[in-house]
């Protein structure tokens, strides 16, 4: 039973003012939108969707992973120890799954190789037919296979390029890129052109390995969302 009072609010039964029923109805809703939200939140972590790359699709048992050296095919010797660190590194970063340093102790392996590592010219200077701004590029194959033999992912063209500076002039000391490399903005007029590409280039190179070993792993075990 309800009853009306003379402000014409309808009220509960009950011997004492209730609360209006709309407002009964109001609060009814904004707990149940409530508690569907929040089994939405808690259905999504239990699916393993996470942002913070801590999950993977890897199938279950797939826990312990080996990284051997990177077989490389180019020219630049350096670049084999540069990239090995940067895939053990970020594969490690998040948890997924633990990198081991024997074959024999892992799950599935993961082999890399490099292709091709190329220097070209984006840009030059008229007067001087010089270079201002170089691309750096690489070209990778990639395969994660599981102990039983079973290819868990495989991507025989993998793709990273990076510009830098070739001339003073064209090196951006305010960039993040140059304050890594532990130079000056008073630096550049003391290193000739020679050794200012190279530096250049080599903290390209860093920040290229970074990339590629970022794009390798998520295309290998970081979910889609």
């Amino acid at each position: 039973m309800y009853k009306f009072f003379n402000n014409g609010a309808l009220l509960l039964d009950g011997g004492s003012r209730g609360r209006p029923l709309y407002l009964v109805g109001a609060m009814r809703r904004f707990v149940g939108v409530f508690f569907l939200s929040l089994c939405l939140l808690l259905s999504f972590g239990g699916c393993g969707y996470s942002f913070q790359g801590g999950e993977s699709v890897l199938p279950p048992g797939v826990e312990k992973l080996y990284i051997p050296d990177v077989i490389n095919r180019s020219s630049d010797p350096s670049i084999t120890g540069l990239l090995t660190e940067a895939l053990r590194e970020r594969f490690e970063r998040f948890g997924v799954v633990r990198v081991v340093e024997e074959a024999r102790d892992a799950d599935a392996t993961l082999k890399v190789k490099v292709l091709q590592v190329l220097s070209s010219s984006q840009t030059s200077s008229a007067r001087t037919d010089v270079s201002q701004e170089l691309n750096l590029s690489i070209l990778l194959a990639g395969e994660l296979t599981q102990k039983n033999g079973v290819i868990l992912w495989k991507n025989p063209v993998i793709k990273g390029s990076q510009a830098y500076g070739n001339l003073a002039g064209a090196v951006v000391s305010s960039s993040a890129q140059f304050a890594q490399s532990g130079l000056g903005a008073g630096d550049l007029e003391a290193l000739n052109q020679r050794e200012l590409s190279r530096s250049q280039q080599q903290q390209a190179l860093e920040g290229l390995v970074e990339e590629v070993a970022r794009q390798i792993y998520e295309e290998a075990v970081a979910p889609d969302f």
